[in-house]
């Protein structure tokens, strides 16, 4: 089973394929995820040339484009010519689950499976929010065909503190290995332990349905978080953010 996230994202595309929008393609060593505006390039190992980040440049024009690559890659130099930011630094972390921290639940959390359209639209309002563009609607899109058509293997869950929901997180399954993605705490509930509590629920039902190892992708902010669970870095992708060359077209 091949331990990466790109391989965990593919699976849950195969989903939003039949989503409105949502659509996912291999080229040489990169994987394409599109959804209604955004498309993220994700580059295993190297550019095969210049030429593929023009035709990426022409082919998505009008859409917001994140081109995800190793940092050890010879060819990201193809792609800081494009980019007007510098890259941003996204580690790839991994845990057997057999040996990840075990938590004790603060009392005033509780951690609950979305099952339910009410349950959902809470879930998307949650995850969306601290974005530089908050899409409850795309949200919704990405997150309603996993609840609906793949079962066990997307899991979504929602943390409760004191009785009111405040943070998120979502599973995909795929063989042993689990991908922890949408880990999200409302702005104004931060430090109270919530995003500890939604990633190790969420991880530990992964375990109980047959999963042995745990990836993610981390912000700077939450690295530390993961850490304290057991996580180690396997590897650090650079994000750029090609947008604005590409509307230069």
């Amino acid at each position: 089973m091949d331990l990466s996230v790109i391989s965990l994202l593919k699976k849950s595309w195969m989903c939003l394929n039949l989503a409105d929008g949502f659509s996912h393609a291999e080229m040489g060593s990169s994987t394409v995820l599109k959804t209604q505006n955004k498309v993220f390039v994700w580059t295993e190992e190297e550019i095969e040339n210049a030429l593929f980040v023009r035709k990426t440049r022409e082919t998505y024009r009008f859409a917001l484009v994140y081109w995800y690559i190793d940092e050890r890659a010879k060819s990201q130099t193809l792609l800081k010519s494009c980019s007007a930011q510098a890259p941003y630094p996204v580690p790839e972390m991994v845990c057997r689950l057999d040996s990840i921290t075990s938590i004790t639940l603060n009392p005033d959390i509780t951690i609950k499976r979305v099952e339910n359209e009410n349950d959902l639209s809470i879930w998307c309002e949650i995850a969306s929010q601290g974005r530089i563009q908050k899409q409850v609607d795309q949200t919704r899109a990405f997150a309603s065909p996993l609840l609906k058509q793949c079962g066990d293997d997307c899991m979504l869950y929602l943390g409760y503190f004191k009785g009111k929901p405040l943070s998120t997180s979502l599973v995909i399954l795929d063989g042993d290995i689990v991908g922890l993605f949408f880990v999200n705490t409302h702005i104004e509930a931060r430090r109270l332990g919530l995003g500890e509590a939604v990633s190790y629920t969420a991880l530990m039902d992964a375990r109980r349905r047959g999963a042995l190892t745990a990836i993610l992708t981390s912000t700077a902010m939450a690295e530390k978080l993961y850490k304290k669970l057991g996580f180690t870095i396997k590897r650090t992708f650079l994000e750029y953010n090609l947008s604005a060359y590409i509307r230069q077209v």
